[in-house]
């Protein structure tokens, strides 16, 4: 992808590693013991420069997924559109691989309905981790950590929206800028959040400019 795509190869292989653990989820794990055993996930941030083409080679390395969450949405509206709550069925579940942006609610019950487990690919990182402020001025840091380390955990109001969800598993990417992620480390209250992340930031940091030529279909159907 580097030779026929102007990919950064750092960028791409940060992508690769995130896409290959979202697809993993929680179908295995690695144990060490009887008590203790980890998921796939991963949070990646990939650093740089401001149009460094951070966001390409990610959205590739996700193609698959995105194709399979697309056919995910088609398979749901047909479902809702044939659905007849008279005839005794379950209401259709929603399934999903992946999501831009979420309440800390909304991603509970997407874990609960899905316990494959949920990648979060926000357009910027910077968004995600201002969207841990929930309207009340709680953070939710602490309950993401929870999530880090595999703990069960609950949502408890009215019966509709109650969940439990007893591995979860998420895996985050995004991109951002190297000035933006300096602020927000000099902001940080030590909570080993950002100790979690796998930063990916290219020992060259080079502007690749997309290639006129098409990418060869081979290549992309890897994905």
């Amino acid at each position: 992808m580097y030779e026929n795509g102007s990919y950064n190869m750092d960028y791409f292989a940060g992508g690769m590693l995130s896409s290959l653990a979202s697809s993993i989820g929680n179908k295995y794990h690695v144990r060490k013991d009887i008590t203790w055993s980890e998921n796939s996930s991963l949070w990646i941030v990939m650093i740089g420069w401001s149009g460094q083409n951070k966001s390409a080679p990610q959205k590739l390395a996700y193609h698959s997924i995105s194709e399979k969450q697309s056919q995910f949405e088609i398979d749901y509206s047909n479902a809702v559109a044939n659905y007849d709550p008279d005839d005794g069925e379950p209401k259709p579940l929603r399934k999903k691989l992946s999501t831009k942006e979420s309440t800390f609610e909304s991603l509970l019950k997407m874990l609960n309905d899905n316990p494959h487990g949920i990648s979060i690919v926000p357009d910027e990182f910077k968004t995600f981790v201002d969207g841990l402020v929930g309207y009340n001025g709680a953070s939710r840091r602490s309950s993401y950590l929870s999530i880090w380390d595999g703990d069960s955990l609950s949502l408890d109001r009215k019966e509709a929206e109650s969940a439990f969800i007893e591995r979860p598993c998420v895996n985050i990417i995004g991109g951002i800028q190297d000035d933006v992620i300096a602020s927000l480390k000099s902001k940080d209250t030590k909570d080993g959040f950002f100790e979690r992340m796998l930063f990916v930031i290219p020992q060259k940091m080079e502007k690749r400019y997309v290639t006129d030529e098409p990418i060869n279909k081979h290549l992309i159907s890897i994905f």
